[in-house]
């Protein structure tokens, strides 16, 4: 099956919408070139400085004009890192943890984590679940505030204040 082509016989654009956007090997099959070409260009990998400047330049240039936006769980799949980090603490009103969260949350978004926030009113069965559910949204780790460290978890622990 060949490419619709326009009348200049350039392959067609692929169109994003809001039920289908355009993937990389959308923007691959456009651009005549491999998947891992187009992928080290927009991922910046230090191999793609070996490319000539016109193929990175033409590639950052549709991928900016066909609206290409990185699958975030084929990245993380690929990578077998999430960049979320999982938030507990007794309670999410004023003070100390709150402070302490501003502290967090801070650090976090400069180094481009998402997390998760939530809290636990000093429940050990909601402790326990939590952690469950950080661990199945693929939290790399969690940070403890102001509450007990179970025994045994499957993700890192960090403890602060308790």
């Amino acid at each position: 099956m060949s490419k619709p082509q326009h009348s200049a016989g350039s392959p067609v654009p692929p169109v994003a919408t809001p039920s289908k956007p355009v993937s990389l090997r959308d923007l691959a099959a456009y651009l005549g070139l491999s998947r891992t070409t187009v992928s080290l260009v927009l991922n910046n990998s230090p191999v793609a400085q070996g490319l000539t400047p016109q193929t990175r330049e033409r590639v950052l240039k549709a991928a900016a004009e066909l609206n290409y936006k990185a699958n975030y769980f084929a990245r993380m799949l690929n990578n077998k890192r999430s960049h979320m980090v999982g938030i507990l603490c007794p309670d999410l009103g004023g003070g100390y943890d709150s402070e302490i969260l501003t502290g967090i949350e801070s650090l976090l978004i400069e180094r481009d984590y998402l997390y998760f926030v939530s809290s636990h009113h000093w429940n050990q069965d909601r402790i326990r679940q939590r952690l469950e559910v950080f661990a199945e949204r693929g939290a790399e780790g969690v940070i403890l505030i102001n509450t007990p460290a179970p025994a045994a978890s499957v993700l890192p622990l960090v403890s602060i204040g308790s």
